[in-house]
C-alpha cells in the first residue's frame, strides 16, 4: 500500500483489493478477474495504474458455464431468503450462531447486519445487493444456455468494448469437442480393457492427453515431465475426464492402474476370506498367474503378465485394500525351482503405512 509495488510474481487476492489500493508496478503484466459484479470488476481493474499510454497488460476473464451461474444464483437466493426471514437477530441468538460456525456466521453478521448493542438488524442495502446478484446470475445462466460467449460480451461491455465473433474465437482459449471426445474415448477403452498399463502405454496416453491439456491451459504444462501427478492434474481440467485417475503400482512405477470415480476396476471378487485366500494359493501350486486368476476371476492384464515381481506387488496392494484381508499378504520363499509362494501376516508397520 505504501509503494504500489507487488514485490512478488503472483498475487491472489479477494475483492478487498477493489478499493483503496493502487498498483503502480510496470512489471504487473497479467490480471485475472473473477467476479460477476460490474462495479467490482471495474474497481479491481482500476487498481493497476499506468505511467504512460504505452503500457499494456493482459486481462484474463472467464467464459463462464451456465450451470455454475445457476448454482451461484441458488446460493444468493438461499442467502436472500435467510436474511428476509431473520431481519432481527438478538444477541443470545447471535452468540449461539457464532458457537455453531464461528467463521461463516461471523462473516454473515458483519456483512449483512448492523449491530445496535442488543440486536443485529439486517442491512437493507446489503439484502438488496444479494437479491440483485441473484437476478443477474440467473440472467447470465439463461444467456449462456444459448450463447457460450454471453458472459464475455457482458464483461467487455462493462469496459466499453464491442466483441466481434472473429475476435471472440481468437481470444478464447479452448479446445474442440473432438479433442475432448478423443481423450474420453481413450480413457473409456483403457478402463474397459482392464485399466492396467505398462510404462510404454501410459506414456503413449500421456502424450495425447498433455497435448490437449496444453491447449486448455495455454501451455502451462509445457516443459513438465508429465509424471503421474501432472497427468492426474490434467485430467481434472475437463468434466468429461475428471472421473478418472491413475495410480502407480510398484516402487519403480513400471505399471499404472486407471481408476474411475475412485474405484479400481480389478477388485477382488466378493466374499473372499482368509481361508479362501489360503486355498487359492495352495491349489495354484504357487504360480502367481494362477493365483491372480483365482483372486480376480480373469487373466492378468498384459502389463503385468510378464512382470511377476510387479504382479506380486499388485496382488498385495489389492489384498491390503480388501476388508478383512488387510493384515495378510503373499510372500515368496526359496529360489528357482524351490521358490514357493504362501500367505503370511503382513508386518504391522506395513499395515499402518
Amino acid at each position: 500500500m505504501r509503494t504500489g509495488l507487488l514485490q512478488c510474481q503472483i498475487l491472489i487476492t479477494t475483492s478487498v483489493l477493489d478499493n483503496g489500493v493502487n498498483i503502480k508496478d510496470s512489471q504487473v503484466a497479467n490480471i485475472v478477474l473473477m467476479t460477476e459484479d460490474e462495479d467490482e470488476f471495474k474497481q479491481m481493474l482500476g487498481r493497476r495504474r499506468f505511467a504512460s499510454e504505452n503500457e499494456t497488460i493482459n486481462i484474463f476473464i472467464f467464459v463462464g458455464k451456465s450451470h455454475l451461474f445457476s448454482k451461484r444464483a441458488n446460493i444468493y437466493f438461499q442467502t436472500y431468503c435467510n436474511l428476509c426471514d431473520h431481519r432481527d437477530i438478538f444477541l443470545p441468538d447471535a452468540y449461539e450462531m457464532l458457537m455453531e460456525d464461528p467463521e461463516r456466521n461471523a462473516i454473515m453478521l458483519s456483512s449483512y447486519y448492523d449491530f445496535d448493542g442488543w440486536k443485529h438488524h439486517s442491512n437493507e442495502l446489503a439484502i438488496e445487493e444479494v437479491r440483485m446478484r441473484c437476478l443477474y446470475c440467473r440472467k447470465v445462466a439463461e444467456g449462456l444456455a444459448s450463447d457460450k460467449y454471453f458472459f464475455i460480451r457482458e464483461q467487455m461491455r462493462w469496459i466499453g468494448k464491442d466483441c466481434t465473433q472473429e475476435w471472440l474465437e481468437k481470444a478464447c482459449i479452448h479446445i474442440s469437442q473432438n479433442n475432448v471426445d478423443e481423450i474420453k474415448d481413450i480413457l473409456d477403452r483403457l478402463y474397459q480393457e482392464g485399466g492396467v498399463l505398462n510404462k510404454v502405454k501410459f506414456n503413449e496416453f500421456k502424450g495425447v492427453l498433455m497435448k490437449s491439456a496444453e491447449k486448455i491451459e495455454q501451455g502451462s504444462f509445457k516443459g513438465k515431465a508429465g509424471n503421474i501427478n501432472t497427468v492426474n492434474a490434467a485430467l481434472q481440467l475437463r468434466q468429461e475426464w475428471s472421473a478418472y485417475e491413475f495410480v502407480s503400482v510398484g516402487d519403480d512405477r513400471k505399471v499404472y492402474e486407471l481408476y474411475k470415480n475412485g474405484q479400481a476396476l480389478n477388485n477382488l471378487f466378493e466374499g473372499l476370506t482368509r481361508e479362501n485366500l489360503g486355498q487359492i494359493v495352495n491349489e495354484c501350486k504357487n504360480g502367481l498367474k494362477g493365483i491372480y486368476e483365482g483372486l480376480f476371476k480373469g487373466s492378468p492384464p498384459e502389463a503385468l503378465e510378464n512382470d511377476l515381481e510387479t504382479l506380486s506387488v499388485f496382488i498385495n496392494i489389492k489384498l491390503k485394500a480388501y476388508p478383512g484381508l488387510e493384515g495378510w499378504m503373499l510372500k515368496s520363499s526359496g529360489k528357482g525351482e524351490n521358490k514357493k509362494i504362501g500367505i503370511s501376516k503382513r508386518p504391522h508397520s506395513a499395515v499402518g503405512k
